[in-house]
């Protein structure tokens, strides 16, 4: 009886011991899994993380792109409506300048035929000689007068000129702009939907990777439980009975 309960008690010692090992072992591949799942989720969160950033970054940007091509166009709008103006303008001094040149032509071709005349046909004229001559001095005084106003109107329309062509430069150069705005808005369009892509397709992954994470957690504190019960259980000796 006595060497039955000894070969029962080695028996015992040698199943605790051999299931000991085996749960030992189990709880090392366990921890190394969770070890190993826990770094991939931690590089997948740093990757995300790093994502959502770069997302809020790219929001910005084509918030503020957007905001300047708003701008853009109102100020194209601007130099259209100046250009108008200016177009308006020019119209206005070049009719004013066409009226001052027929005053002046007008002048000269009295004061020239007032020139050909001989005396003597002066002074057979209708008027008094007094007249004519008051004529001719008005039409002298004249001259200077409308040659001036024709010269001021010529560069007061030259002025109009080179401002209206600085305004069509710029306007040029907003629109030849606004071409790069439409394709840096293509590009950072792109680069957004890249990323939402990237966060979508692995949040699947990182809910997967967690899940796993929370089975070998349970898995090894199981193991941890079941070693610590044979170990218990290895410990007790079975009593002996007289």
């Amino acid at each position: 009886m006595t060497r039955f309960f000894s070969l029962l008690t080695v028996f015992l010692f040698t199943a605790g011991f051999a299931h000991a090992a085996t749960s030992k072992e189990d709880l090392a591949r366990i921890q190394n899994q969770l070890s190993a799942k826990q770094q991939q989720a931690q590089r997948l969160e740093q990757k995300a993380g790093k994502t959502e950033d770069e997302l809020d970054t790219l929001r910005a940007r084509l918030v503020a792109a957007t905001r300047e091509e708003k701008e853009s166009e109102d100020r194209l709008l601007d130099l259209q409506a100046k250009l108008d103006q200016l177009q308006k303008q020019e119209e206005a001094q070049r009719q004013a300048l066409s009226e001052q040149q027929s005053k002046l032509s007008g002048v000269l071709a009295a004061m020239m035929r007032l020139s050909r005349m001989p005396p003597e046909v002066l002074m057979l004229r209708p008027e008094a000689p007094v007249d004519n001559l008051r004529s001719a001095i008005l039409l002298r005084r004249a001259l200077p007068y409308y040659a001036g106003k024709a010269q001021d109107l010529s560069s007061n329309l030259d002025r109009l000129r080179e401002t209206r062509a600085s305004i069509m430069e710029k306007r040029q150069d907003l629109i030849e702009a606004q071409k790069t705005f439409g394709v840096r808005e293509e590009r950072l369009n792109a680069l957004l939907s890249e990323r939402q892509a990237w966060l979508k397709a692995t949040a699947g992954q990182r809910a997967e990777i967690t899940r796993q994470i929370e089975v070998l957690s349970l898995e090894a504190k199981n193991a941890k439980e079941l070693m610590s019960r044979v170990a218990s259980s290895s410990l007790k000796l079975p009593g002996k009975k007289f």
